[in-house]
């Protein structure tokens, strides 16, 4: 691959279809489901070979900025560009983003857009593909990729191949988006490859279709680009008003469904998008009942299950195709067919306003983590970590006041006009309605245990009035 291809790496996403191990702030692709490794990471890391690849651009909400970041730092990759958006429009608004980015900094360069959650093995072959669509693509073709189907998953769209081109390239001749059982089946029998997702254009090619077939968003987001840069805190940030206009519209729909520049390049990769419980059953090595165990389990007299335990034992006797999740506030029991379907239990809680839709009891910050301890009606406990030169906001809280009690490091807390040092075994009290900040000025990282007491702990009872990171 004699020439260098920029990766965009598409990783927004709702956290909801691996539920509850994913969350809305914690989706699917930041989760470590691999060696250690989130799907983002992986993703980031297939493309990182400075000799195949320029610098990776990635589109994510805002929301998940700072934990993008932390997973770049965590993999080694500092020359990253980070596009936030406000709020969820679909595939085709952040591809273009992407898009002008890229073209802003480095010209007419082939692009490949990626999601950030897919699975590849043997992905030499990939690079094999993408060198083979190269020249095409450099003439205006919009090339996507197909993946020969394993099974008939009904959770994937499907691409009929039409006339050969070249090298395992061919004019698609039509595009069917997740078929019932049946029709899958049909479509497998015929050739049918999977949708895996990525394409592969020059900025100009899909620019001229996104104008031909969906101008509004198209003209929008190349004004607005045409003059953003880094803010100050080193992200592409996009602004609420730049979004709200735009309707909601995915690449497929908008431009692959409609152009007849897209060709088709079929590679022999393993692929998945993990986007259920079952496929990671499938993914994943299995003990001699077929099993999936991960972290503390133990099974009697159990087949053909995914368990995952990740801070208690679980124990499953006598069952057959389950899944049994555990996590610190949830735990889901559910039979393997009926993975697909979590998104029923999804809509429920979302319409209870549950908060273990929305995050786990560990919740990431940039300036470190807080875990939720306990919690009832007049109180809330948790453990907060503070990394080294990280601080919390100036702040205040109008429902709850608050302890500090240090248990490692050293706090340096600002209360009202006093500013003074906690050490290990110190504590410190913070009426209602104090202003009050917390640093960690040293080189180890803060461990403390914060007590509150009140009528209400939502994050929302916090009012800022400095902010290293830009929160409102």
């Amino acid at each position: 691959m004699k020439n260098i291809i920029y990766p965009v790496i598409l990783a927004g996403g709702s956290g909801t279809r691996l539920w509850p191990l994913s969350r809305e702030k914690s989706p699917k692709q930041f989760i470590k489901l691999i060696d250690g490794k989130s799907l983002f990471q992986e993703t980031c890391l297939r493309f990182s070979d400075k000799n195949k690849f320029g610098f990776i651009t990635v589109v994510t909400h805002t929301e998940h900025r700072f934990l993008v970041r932390s997973q770049l730092r965590e993999i080694n990759i500092a020359d990253a560009r980070i596009i936030t958006e406000p709020m969820a429009k679909n595939t085709l608004p952040a591809c273009l983003s992407g898009l002008y980015l890229v073209k802003n900094i480095v010209g007419n360069v082939p692009i490949l857009f990626t999601p950030a959650d897919h699975v590849v093995q043997n992905e030499k072959y990939l690079f094999d593909a993408l060198n083979n669509a190269l020249p095409l693509i450099k003439e205006g073709a919009i090339c996507i990729f197909g993946i020969k189907p394993n099974s008939p998953n009904t959770g994937y769209g499907y691409i009929t191949k039409g006339e050969l081109i070249s090298n395992n390239i061919y004019y698609p001749s039509s595009f069917v988006e997740k078929p019932q059982l049946e029709k899958a089946v049909s479509l497998i029998q015929c050739g049918a490859l999977w949708n895996s997702g990525l394409y592969f254009c020059i900025p100009e090619s899909l620019e001229e279709e996104a104008f031909k077939y969906e101008k509004t968003i198209q003209t929008t987001i190349q004004k607005y680009f045409s003059t953003l840069t880094e803010d100050k805190h080193g992200f592409y940030t996009i602004s609420i008003e730049c979004y709200n206009s735009l309707p909601s519209v995915s690449i497929d729909n908008g431009i692959t469904e409609k152009t007849n520049k897209i060709i088709l390049a079929e590679t022999p990769i393993t692929w998945s998008d993990l986007g259920s419980w079952r496929s990671l059953h499938t993914h994943f090595d299995k003990d001699k009942d077929n099993n999936v165990i991960r972290g503390d389990t133990l099974t009697f007299n159990t087949k053909n299950s995914y368990l995952e335990s990740t801070s208690r034992l679980v124990t499953v006797l006598g069952l057959d195709n389950v899944g049994v999740v555990e996590t610190p506030d949830a735990i889901l029991v559910f039979s393997l067919q009926e993975s697909e379907g979590i998104k029923k239990i999804v809509n429920n809680l979302t319409e209870d306003k549950r908060s273990e839709i929305d995050t786990h009891t560990k919740v990431e910050r940039p300036w470190g983590d807080y875990q939720i301890l306990g919690n009832e009606s007049h109180y809330q406990s948790k453990k907060i970590t503070v990394l080294p030169g990280a601080e919390l906001s100036l702040q205040r809280h109008k429902r709850r006041a608050e302890h500090w009690i240090v248990v490692q490091g050293i706090a340096t807390v600002t209360r009202d006009k006093d500013v003074f040092n906690l050490k290990k075994n110190e504590s410190t009290f913070l009426p209602i309605g104090a202003m009050h900040r917390l640093q960690n000025n040293h080189t180890e990282d803060l461990h403390l245990i914060e007590i509150q007491t009140g009528d209400y702990f939502g994050e929302d009872d916090i009012e800022r009035f400095e902010d290293t990171y830009g929160r409102s």
